[in-house]
Formats: C-alpha cells, sequence, structure tokens
C-alpha cells in the first residue's frame, strides 16, 4: 500500500538548507493548490532560511533565539508521544524477529530504511489530536480550554506504556 511520505536523504543525515527548501517551497505549492494559507512556526536552526518573501501561501514565523523549548508545540509532548509509538513498532518487531534470527546482528538487519519510515508515518498519523492540542494550548499558541487541562508531564507517561513490558521481552532481567 501507498502512504504520504517524502523521504530524502544526505551524506551527513541531518537537514540541511537545501532539502529544507525545497521541502518548504513543496509545502507552499500544496497549499497554494488547496486555496488555503498557513502559518508554519519555526526555530532558528542554520537550515531554516528565511524565504517569507518568496513563498505565497506559507508565513513563516520564527521563534526569538533560546526559546524554541519553551514555545514550541513539538517539543512539549508531541514527539515524545511519536518516538514511543515508534519505538513500540520496532520492538515489535525485533520480537516477532527473535525465533527466527540467529543473532543480535541478524535481527538488526532485518529493519529496512522502509520499515522505519512506515512505522514513523503510522506513528504520526495515530497521534492522540487531544494531546497535540494540549501542547500547542501548553505552548502558548491556542486558547485555554476552561473544559479541558493542558496535559501534564505525569500525564504523558502513559505515551511509554507497554515499552518496558516489550524491552523486558528482548531483555529479561533489564526491569
Amino acid at each position: 500500500s501507498s502512504f504520504n511520505v517524502t523521504w530524502k536523504a544526505n551524506k551527513k543525515a541531518w537537514m540541511n538548507s537545501t532539502l529544507f527548501e525545497e521541502w518548504l517551497r513543496k509545502l507552499d505549492a500544496d497549499i497554494q493548490r488547496q486555496n488555503r494559507k498557513i502559518v508554519l512556526f519555526m526555530d532558528n536552526a542554520p537550515c531554516h532560511p528565511n524565504l517569507g518573501d518568496v513563498l505565497s501561501n506559507v508565513s513563516l514565523q520564527f521563534f526569538p533565539p533560546n526559546t524554541t523549548s519553551c514555545l514550541q508545540p513539538l517539543d512539549q509532548g508531541i514527539i515524545r508521544h511519536v518516538k514511543a509509538s515508534y519505538r513500540k513498532k520496532l520492538l515489535q518487531h525485533v520480537i516477532s524477529c527473535m525465533d527466527d534470527c540467529t543473532s543480535a546482528a541478524e535481527v538488526a538487519r532485518s529493519v529496512n530504511v522502509l520499515d522505519a519510515v512506515k512505522w514513523i508515518s503510522q506513528s504520526w498519523h495515530a497521534a492522540d489530536p487531544d494531546i497535540i492540542k494540549s501542547c500547542f494550548r501548553h505552548a502558548g499558541m491556542m486558547p485555554a480550554d476552561a473544559n479541558k487541562q493542558d496535559i501534564t508531564t505525569d500525564e504523558l507517561e502513559h505515551v511509554d506504556e507497554g515499552l518496558q513490558e516489550l524491552v523486558s521481552q528482548v531483555c529479561p532481567g533489564s526491569s
């Protein structure tokens, strides 16, 4: 089956301004075709060029220096949620391969880039919209909802549920 993911790579495996600019221009064209306009909040990483004057439907807003950890909704729990889901998928795969593989190296080789991209895509699409909204509220980017509390760090702990159980199946005695 097909999934909507763009995958690019370079020798250093880091985002660079060329890849980011290409992605940003494609996003702008996609948003323009949808007859929409969006605001994209970004940190001041060197790979994030300010192309605001050449984009028609994407408005770039940069966080002030040294404020990303407080203002970026992704840093308020969204990344943690997606990573935990990905790790669960990876560990489930490792467990399913353990009986058929003769070494840890063979288990490691059983994971390929396509598997990883699929698991990341699935993890993002399975992200709980309430957690995402709460992280945006916590970062001050959405008005507080009188009927909903922001998700606290303690409440995000459930994101890691099941990981320790899977780890103990791979490495007995690690608890």
